[in-house]
């Protein structure tokens, strides 16, 4: 069984990834555009990083990243955190409209 700790950690983890994210033409994953140092991302982060780990369904996409702030005008962001799906977006951080996203 892992731990609360080692799942905290685990999500921080992902949450600090500044990693350069390629976006497949084809991408079938919803597309989570975040910032680590923003504060409304940090409330959804544990719980889109268990979705993720539960479908394995998301792509995270830190745009702290400088080579990764070519998807803000690619995807119209205006905010973060914002999600992108095949079907819809949504920015913001109900969590009962991100699931409604992402099913």
């Amino acid at each position: 069984m892992v731990s609360t700790i080692q799942t905290n950690q685990a999500i921080q983890r992902q949450e600090l990834d500044r990693s350069v994210v390629t976006i497949a033409t084809n991408e079938e994953r919803a597309l989570v555009f975040y910032k680590d140092d923003c504060s409304d991302c940090q409330k959804i982060f544990p719980e889109l990083y268990k979705e993720n780990l539960a479908n394995d369904n998301l792509l995270f996409i830190n745009l702290n990243q400088p080579k990764n702030k070519g998807y803000i005008a690619k995807y119209q962001l205006e905010t973060v955190p914002t999600i992108v799906t095949p079907k819809g977006r949504y920015a913001g951080t109900d969590t009962e409209k991100i699931q409604q996203l992402l099913e």
